[in-house]
């Protein structure tokens, strides 16, 4: 039996983010519509104090995002160093290796990573449009990076036959699991006027009295329309969520489901000259999927990691209480058995899948 022990530490010295020089800063759109307070006062939305870079149409709907220079839109970008950002990871591993007969190992990895720019695009401009934000987008949050895996178990169970004569036979069983990958709870269309409409982070309502909800066209719904009752629903139905009412979501806060797979291998060694043999294998992954259609899945939020919880409809400009609060469209997300459910199959990994190899070695 060998146990081992393995600990990493890293901290960011230079790591690279983005920023869009070009934008002109926060917008009050004080004068949009006449006679009639700020819009946005202070630069900032009403009841979210997010940050506005936007000058609104007359009705209140749409942006114009407001630039240094219009020749360079839609940016002009500013690759930066960073020294925000660690990583840490611990590994407690136990195997047992024999040359024949029963062997195993069974390992845990604890891990957690943070970064400000999680370095999943190529390009500057991408990179700093595909950075989800609460506001503004030229200075990115210090939050657990897409690559955060927190939790991973691995087990492995092998037999090893030596029938004698260079003829052995191997039978092996892998398991791993792993928590799920952190995601981002977003907003479709552009709430904060960056000329973006793929980078805003979600506003988390503490009721159904803290958020103006409409229907396809725009109209502002009733506090009796059941879309309210089913938003609040869901969000008491992720702890994420639950736990953050009242404030703007954090890039990468919420966590996708852990994920398990099952696979087998196994190989057959045939002698033929001298010590040369032929090797014969056959995988399967996913087995589990492969006894039962409905085992083996994997389910997440697909390559982006990102959720649209909410579709933004404009600012409300009715002089009132609401007034200048954004508008928003319930995307009409499902909970499952009690628990909120954003997540689809894997196409990939959720299917089983077989392999059947030849080897000749000489």
């Amino acid at each position: 039996m060998t146990a081992t022990v393995e600990g990493i530490f890293s901290t960011t010295m230079n790591d690279v983010y983005y920023q869009n020089i070009n934008l002109k800063g926060l917008q009050d759109n004080a004068g949009v519509l006449s006679n009639r307070p700020a819009l946005t006062p202070g630069g900032k939305l009403t009841g979210e104090n997010r940050e506005v870079w936007g000058r609104l149409d007359t009705n209140a709907t749409r942006y114009t995002t407001q630039w240094v220079n219009t020749q360079f839109s839609p940016g002009v970008f500013l690759v930066r160093n960073t020294d925000l950002g660690s990583n840490a990871n611990v590994t407690l591993q136990v195997q047992r290796n024999v040359p024949t007969g029963l062997n195993g190992t069974v390992g845990y990895t604890w891990g957690i990573a943070k970064d400000i720019n999680s370095g999943n695009s190529t390009t500057a401009s991408s990179g700093w449009r595909f950075n989800p934000t609460p506001g503004d987008p030229n200075n990115p949050q210090l939050t657990y990076s897409q690559w955060d895996r927190r939790h991973r178990l691995i087990a492995a169970v092998s037999y090893r036959q030596d029938w004698g004569d260079g003829f052995i036979t191997d039978f092996g069983v892998f398991y791993a699991g792993m928590s799920g990958r952190p995601f981002s709870y977003m907003v479709s269309g552009d709430v904060n006027g960056d000329g973006r409409s793929d980078n805003d982070l979600s506003y988390i309502p503490r009721d159904a009295n803290d958020i103006l909800l409409t229907n396809s066209a725009g109209t502002v719904l009733p506090k009796t329309d059941q879309s309210y009752a089913q938003l609040m629903a869901f969000i008491d139905a992720d702890p994420y969520l639950k736990d953050n009412k009242g404030r703007i979501s954090e890039r990468s806060g919420p966590r996708e489901p852990w994920a398990h797979s099952v696979d087998l291998r196994i190989s057959q060694d045939i002698p033929t000259f001298g010590t040369q043999r032929i090797q014969i294998t056959l995988d399967v992954l996913n087995i589990l999927n492969f006894f039962n259609s409905d085992w083996g899945w994997i389910r997440n939020t697909g390559t982006n990691q990102t959720v649209n919880l909410l579709t933004f409809k404009g600012l409300e400009k009715t002089v009132g209480a609401d007034y200048g609060k954004p508008k928003y469209q319930w995307t009409g997300l499902k909970v499952t058995d009690g628990t909120a459910d954003p997540f689809q199959p894997d196409n990939i990994l959720s299917r089983w899948q077989m392999q059947l190899g030849i080897r000749y070695t000489f």
